[in-house]
């Protein structure tokens, strides 16, 4: 029972740090997710504050502007794929955390009712013992008188 409980116990411990690894992995993927809604944010902002720069703009000039806030748009739009593609994988590792968190608590579970098996079993061992002992000492002072 001990070797059991020993066992279970190391599972525990290697389940419980895949759960702690998946939980920083989240976070990472979650500040990656925010830093694309920022960039996002910034260039949408860089794009709508992009103007000719003059009074009287030549042709040159906005075509200049033209072309940067079409890159600007290109750039946003790749932004936001990445960000789709960041949620995503945020949702799939979600996922993973709570499936290797409910496993990591089975065993918990486990190795808790094995412990408290174990402590039974003992106490029990421990109280016949006791009522052996008590039994002998009852019978000796029966037979004394």
């Amino acid at each position: 029972m001990r070797q059991i409980i020993d066992t279970l116990a190391q599972l525990q411990r290697l389940r419980d740090k895949a759960v702690k690894d998946m939980t920083a992995q989240l976070a990472k993927q979650q500040q990656i997710c925010v830093g694309y809604e920022n960039n996002i944010k910034a260039l949408g902002y860089l794009v709508q504050k992009t103007s000719a720069g003059t009074d009287a703009p030549c042709v040159e000039s906005l075509k200049n502007v033209s072309g940067y806030k079409g890159t600007l748009r290109k750039v946003i739009a790749w932004q936001e794929q990445e960000k789709t593609l960041a949620k995503i994988k945020e949702g799939r590792l979600q996922k993973n955390l709570v499936a290797a968190a409910c496993k990591e608590k089975v065993v918990a579970m486990t190795l808790d009712e094995k412990r408290h098996a174990m402590q039974y079993d003992a106490d029990t061992k421990e109280q016949k013992a006791v009522d052996e002992i008590a039994t002998r000492c009852w019978l000796r002072q029966k037979n004394l008188t």
